[in-house]
């Protein structure tokens, strides 16, 4: 009984760093939103983009996904991923010249040799932030 409690004991304690290098990704993500978004007004999410957008996708830990586009910073937020590292690649599957909601797209780690993308991830609904009138 004793080894059983010891065990309990350690494995929380174990799990503890993990919780903390989560909780420091997710607040960095925040910051790394925030700054991205800067003074923009959130709109109303859209179902598809075009995906002929100035300097994107830029990766925001851990499952956000920034395209700009005239002004207009667009985010999705990734589905079915648990994490997308800031060095990936984004490699989408661009169906009928839009980029939509649940439409597939993988990463690839950059400067790998071996290039061996990671599992199928989807986006999910794509916010505008537009600068306020």
């Amino acid at each position: 009984m004793r080894a059983a409690a010891l065990f309990a004991v350690l494995a929380v304690a174990g799990c503890a760093p993990q919780q903390q290098a989560a909780s420091d990704l997710a607040a960095r993500g925040d910051r790394e939103l925030a700054a991205a978004i800067g003074d923009r007004v959130a709109g109303k999410a859209e179902r598809c983009i075009s995906p002929q957008t100035s300097g994107g996708p830029q990766l925001i830990a851990p499952d956000r996904l920034v395209y700009r586009d005239a002004g207009t910073v667009w985010v999705s937020r990734a589905e079915g991923c648990p994490f997308i590292g800031r060095d990936e690649i984004v490699i989408a599957e661009v169906y009928g010249g839009q980029l939509c909601r649940n439409d597939r797209f993988r990463t690839v780690q950059r400067g790998t040799s071996a290039g061996i993308p990671g599992p199928f991830c989807r986006y999910g609904d794509f916010t505008p932030y537009r600068r306020a009138r």
